[in-house]
């Protein structure tokens, strides 16, 4: 066979589908080719300048397609039809403008040392798997993680996982450490067996609950479910079964005198808008809780800090109230008061302020009642009282 070297080939005849360009030997191209009808090609064809073809391309027992420079397809191109799993390698940069659809896969990664980078406009449809060695961007062309999904600055972004709303079924992400799984995070319903519905999001390792927030928005350690203490289903609930799991930790590491700090605050009034609050209401309480047989509604004990007096800017007065629940009761009474002067209370008495401030006098000295500022009025009670 010999070749055939030209700058320019024209077959035109577009009114006779019948004819058709047949060309059994080599086919250098320099110039501008256009095909309106059939052109067959036994052997190879080079083109160095432009191809315009009206109809379809067709490659009979051609396992790949190589191309030096780009392919763009403006409407699809299709590799696996009819079940047949196809391959596209692609040693630079693959730009497709429609949509990618894979029966098999999408690889993506080093060939022969080289990176590779699939860019789309579309959408990239896999039925199969999409894989890839390297990183992944959305919205980035150069993603600092394994998967980086970026946005503009008056945008949001969203990672969706959609599984069925089934019981039993859901969506979640599984935290691996090499070949071992470290954890869950994935609805209750998804984790804990196909019988299961509830909505709450749970961090679990070891099949178990570590750590919840449920649909009311309530924070659950080391259980699923809220109990009822007191009538009411707290937002916070600590649950255990020995010193270690229900212990609470606070450390404060300061070369100062201030220790770790509990704050109990009220306010009236809204979050928008606070106020005041005003003579005996309540700062805050600390309940001792037991169940009684039956239930958790009632509590033994109470400490509560109550204001005593008017608030005002910079002018908070207070009193401490501790109260005791007694026996064959279901509510505490009040047996000790400390109040804002200082003024001492035994049993519900002794709760003035002038003359009825329970005073130390010192080493060896007993104590004695003074009225508020700590000067006269004293009254000795040593004969009664006994330290």
């Amino acid at each position: 066979m010999s070749t055939l070297k030209t700058n320019n080939i024209e077959h035109l005849d577009a009114s006779s589908p019948s004819i058709q360009t047949t060309i059994g030997g080599g086919v250098i191209f320099a110039g501008l080719s256009t095909f309106v009808g059939n052109a067959d090609f036994v052997g190879n064809a080079e083109f160095d300048g432009n191809v315009n073809i009206a109809g379809t391309i067709t490659y009979d027992d051609v396992t790949n397609i190589d191309s030096v420079g780009i392919i763009t397809a403006q409407s699809g191109i299709e590799f696996g039809a009819a079940g047949v799993g196809g391959t596209i390698t692609a040693v630079g940069n693959a730009e497709f403008v429609g949509i990618i659809t894979a029966q098999s896969g999408i690889h993506v990664g080093p060939l022969s040392g080289i990176a590779c980078t699939i860019s789309a406009t579309g959408a990239i449809t896999a039925i199969d798997n999409i894989v890839t060695s390297g990183r992944v961007g959305i919205g980035t062309d150069n993603p600092s993680d394994e998967l980086s999904v970026v946005s503009s600055l008056s945008t949001d972004s969203v990672l969706r996982l959609q599984g069925g709303n089934s019981a039993g079924k859901g969506s979640g992400i599984r935290l691996m450490k090499g070949a071992s799984t470290v954890g869950y995070i994935g609805p209750e319903s998804w984790l804990f067996g196909s019988s299961n519905t509830s909505d709450s999001l749970v961090i679990s390792q070891n099949a178990q609950a570590n750590l919840v927030i449920d649909s009311s928005g309530r924070l659950l350690v080391g259980t699923t479910t809220v109990p009822s203490v007191n009538g009411q289903n707290f937002r916070q609930v600590l649950n255990g079964t020995d010193f270690a799991t229900t212990g609470k930790v606070q450390v404060r590491y300061q070369s100062d005198v201030a220790g770790p700090t509990l704050l109990l605050t009220h306010a009236r009034g809204t979050e928008a808008s606070p106020a005041a609050l005003v003579n005996n209401d309540q700062y805050g309480k600390i309940r001792f809780v037991g169940h009684d047989g039956s239930d958790f509604n009632n509590h033994g004990a109470e400490i509560a800090g109550l204001v005593d007096g008017t608030p005002g800017s910079n002018d908070m007065p207070g009193r401490l109230v501790f109260s005791t629940t007694a026996d064959g009761a279901s509510s505490p009474t009040e047996r000790i008061r400390i109040g804002s002067a200082g003024q001492f209370g035994i049993g519900g008495a002794n709760y003035g302020s002038s003359g009825q401030v329970l005073t130390s006098k010192g080493s060896g000295a007993a104590v004695a009642w003074e009225d508020a500022s700590g000067g006269g009025g004293e009254t000795d009670i040593t004969s009664c009282l006994f330290i």
